[in-house]
């Protein structure tokens, strides 16, 4: 009886045990295996499996040990660098291959860098010139309308800024000083706004690079040609301009930029007055080349004239006048910018420059203010003899080196 009781217990014992074993076991099956690569066959470690009852990592060769559910039989291996798998489970016993992500999305973020902005600095776009109310294309013209800059008469373009006189102001075009940057007396300027990259105009607060100019800086950048060869003309009130672009013909890095202005009115004026009113033309040829990220050379030649020869006799009251005038303007320079490191660069530019200027006054011109009791207008006014004549010649020959080192990065 004793036997039969001792059995009774040890039987309800292991039952109560054994019981919920017993029921995982019908409920989950354990998968075990190896993870490798399905290119090298190298066990891959710490990659991630994951199934609907557990989530373990592989060891350091690569073995895993997992329970599984029977209605979900899935496991899902994951780790960085290599795709994403899922496998459905048919064996307890598992070889799993893993291939690497050779496909991976990457987002670059690049925020704008400001720049920094020199006190009083202004920028104008050259389709901005276009815009001002009776510009003419002139550049000049769209400065007037800035705070602190005004124009010294009503048609020219001599410009008085902060006070200052016009002589005060230093122009440079690609880092070249322009002497004479005007054109029919400063009704239009000498640069076309159909070549022309931007204008910066800064109003003192420059530094010692730029000389003893006191009142402003004006900069002009020219924009390089186009490689692919096209044409543009365009016409203004005063003067009419033709552009050509496109690729060196003896090198795939370099392009050209060709421009021609020229006034059109005298071509009709000239012969119904039998005069040589003032006129002007202009070229201008440049070529770039760029040799690696960062450098490039550039040369640049520009040829104007301008000129103007015109009298006038009034007969039977014995005045007369005779004007003459004739302006030339030559330039040649090369340029080579180089990027040298992230933090510096390096502009060397060798340029030569003339600017001639003749003109020629010679009057003689009726005092209304003197009058004498004749009857004769002819004797009765007085006379006043007025003779002008001015020659001026500017040679700038001129080699500048720019070397600017970022002291800290931005």
């Amino acid at each position: 009886m004793t036997k039969l009781f001792f059995l009774g217990v040890t039987t309800l014992m292991w039952g109560l045990f054994t019981w919920p074993l017993l029921a995982m076991t019908q409920d989950s099956i354990r998968v075990t295996g190896i993870v490798i690569d399905g290119v090298t066959m190298a066990p891959i470690a710490q990659v991630s499996v994951v199934s609907q009852e557990e989530t373990v990592l592989t060891d350091q060769t690569g073995r895993f040990s997992v329970l599984i559910g029977e209605g979900d039989p899935r496991l899902r291996f994951q780790v960085d660098g290599y795709l994403v798998t899922t496998l459905l489970v048919e064996n307890p016993e598992l070889q799993v291959q893993l291939f690497r992500n050779t496909f991976t999305e990457t987002v670059e973020v690049v925020g704008e860098t400001s720049e920094p902005e020199q006190p009083s600095s202004n920028v104008i776009a050259p389709e901005d010139v276009f815009e001002v109310a009776g510009s003419i294309d002139n550049i000049f013209r769209a400065l007037d309308t800035l705070p602190g800059v005004a124009s010294t008469d009503d048609f020219g373009s001599r410009l008085a800024v902060r006070g200052g006189t016009p002589d005060q102001n230093l122009t440079l075009m690609d880092g070249i000083e322009i002497h004479n940057p005007y054109r029919l007396f400063g009704i239009t300027s000498a640069f076309n706004p159909e070549t022309v990259e931007n204008f910066s105009l800064t109003a003192g607060g420059f530094g010692v690079a730029y000389g003893d100019r006191l009142s402003s800086l004006l900069i002009v950048d020219n924009r390089p040609g186009e490689k692919k060869f096209q044409g543009a003309t365009a016409l203004s009130i005063t003067d009419g301009n033709f552009v050509l672009e496109g690729a060196t013909p003896f090198s795939n890095n370099g392009t050209w930029l060709f421009s021609a202005r020229r006034t059109y009115y005298d071509f009709v004026l000239n012969r119904l007055t039998d005069q040589n009113l003032p006129s002007f033309v202009d070229f201008q040829l440049q070529a770039g080349w760029e040799f690696g990220p960062g450098h490039r050379f550039s040369l640049t030649g520009l040829r104007s004239v301008e000129d103007a020869d015109f009298s006038k006799n009034w007969t039977g009251s014995g005045q007369r006048a005779a004007f003459q005038s004739d302006v030339k303007n030559d330039l040649a320079s090369a340029r080579f910018d180089a990027v040298l490191g992230s933090r510096s660069t390096s502009t060397t530019i060798v340029s030569w420059y003339r600017n001639r200027e003749l003109l020629d006054f010679n009057g003689k011109i009726r005092a209304d203010a003197k009058r004498s009791n004749s009857t004769n207008d002819g004797a009765a006014f007085g006379f006043a003899t007025i003779v002008f004549d001015r020659v001026l010649s500017v040679r700038d020959l001129s080699v500048r080196q720019d070397l600017s080192i970022q002291a800290t990065p931005k």
